[in-house]
């Protein structure tokens, strides 16, 4: 079964690559970008073995270590992914907030689906409905979110699903299609 030898290969790995890492860093042997990078092999080996809250901190620690924007965004929005498997909706937003923070320092991807993924984890309140439809809107007006723009139709499509207008919701899914051709 190749997915077991995959798991072998994981735990083998950790349990090897755990003490060097350990050793390499208490003698300042590594560059403080190569530890991150360390961390964040380690954190794949974890959500491989589903070991989602010790990849969870390997997350922070290659986010905190990195001296890439690109890498601290996507380290975030990983950090967001894992926490959301998790059941932790706050803790997830918490590290999405952290990818809207770095704005146009990382790639514009990992900014919209961060946006997007806060939204889905976000209730709809009589409160707060108007708020996030504007926030939508907002984020479907904006130039530089073209790309992405079928990704937006579709949660403005789910947010109308949840709201109870169904036509709407339609006619979003649709627009969602029509955008990703």
């Amino acid at each position: 079964d190749p997915e077991k030898g995959e798991l072998k290969r994981c735990r083998l790995f950790l349990q090897n690559f755990g003490g060097v890492l350990k050793k390499a860093n208490k003698y300042d042997e590594l560059k403080d970008q190569e530890y991150a990078d360390a961390r964040a092999v380690m954190a794949q080996a974890y959500i491989n073995l589903n070991a989602l809250d010790t990849a969870a901190q390997q997350l922070k620690r290659a986010a905190a270590y990195t001296r890439k924007h690109e890498e601290e965004g996507r380290y975030y929005f990983i950090l967001g992914q894992v926490y959301n498997q998790l059941g932790y909706a706050d803790s997830a937003n918490m590290a999405f907030d952290r990818v809207i923070d770095m704005n146009r320092k990382i790639p514009r991807v990992y900014l919209v689906n961060a946006h997007l993924q806060k939204i889905r984890n976000t209730s709809i309140t009589t409160e707060n409905s108007e708020y996030l439809l504007e926030y939508l809107t907002d984020l479907e007006e904006n130039r530089e979110n073209r790309p992405y723009l079928d990704k937006i139709y579709r949660t403005l499509a789910e947010f109308h699903w949840d709201s109870g207008s169904d036509s709407l919701a339609v006619a979003y899914y649709n627009k969602s299609l029509r955008a990703a051709r």
